[in-house]
């Protein structure tokens, strides 16, 4: 493939990282409020019980929350878009023996069981081969267990949140599940700056001792 077209992919991958920071950035913002505010429950300090008399603080707590759910929902769009422009970039610069193309590094998250462990590898393979394109050893990111297992953990307690019958377990539970999906948001943050980087320093070095 043609340098100048690289050089286009990289440019779109740079600007999928920035949309994709924007978001996740809003995301943890929101979250740290949503913290706030299931204190504020915990302390019978917000009440959502009675929706036809809520004062402005309680107004306040239920818009961030609102907000939260919506950004940890569309947070999902830039972050799928930048993995698969990861990954496609690494087939134009003719990385060999990949394990994961562009389509499965994003299918791999919407198939039960399997969701579990292979978006995990794909990103591992993505972040190892952005720094070398060929299969030697590159240690993984140190974001990349804390960013996957923070994610895990935090997609977990959100489900017994769900289903849990006791009130104030639901606010404990709540509040541990906001703060993993902060740090896990934080950490796939800086695995999309340096997976970015990383891609922008091999395309450079391809170009200067071609």
């Amino acid at each position: 493939m043609p340098e100048t077209t690289l050089w286009k992919c990289l440019r779109v991958l740079e600007a999928r990282r920035a949309f994709a920071t924007y978001v996740i950035y809003a995301y943890i913002g929101v979250s740290a409020f949503k913290i706030l505010q299931v204190f504020g429950l915990m302390a019978g300090q917000l009440n959502y019980e009675d929706t036809g008399n809520l004062d402005a603080l309680s107004m306040v707590g239920l818009v961030v929350g609102l907000l939260n759910w919506f950004l940890q929902i569309a947070a999902t769009i830039p972050i799928v878009m930048w993995i698969y422009r990861a990954h496609a970039n690494l087939v134009a610069m003719k990385c060999p023996d990949l394990k994961y193309s562009p389509g499965w590094a994003v299918g791999w998250y919407f198939i039960p069981i399997a969701n579990l462990i292979e978006p995990f590898r794909a990103m591992r393979e993505l972040w190892r081969r952005s720094h070398s394109l060929e299969s030697g050893a590159v240690r993984d990111a140190p974001e990349m267990a804390p960013w996957w297992t923070t994610f895990i953990a935090a997609n977990t307690l959100s489900f017994i949140t769900a289903f849990s019958p006791a009130h104030d377990k639901q606010d404990l539970f709540g509040l541990l599940s906001l703060a993993l999906c902060i740090a896990s948001a934080w950490c796939l943050l800086q695995i999309i700056n340096k997976v970015t980087q990383a891609q922008s320093d091999l395309l450079s070095a391809r170009h200067t001792f071609a």
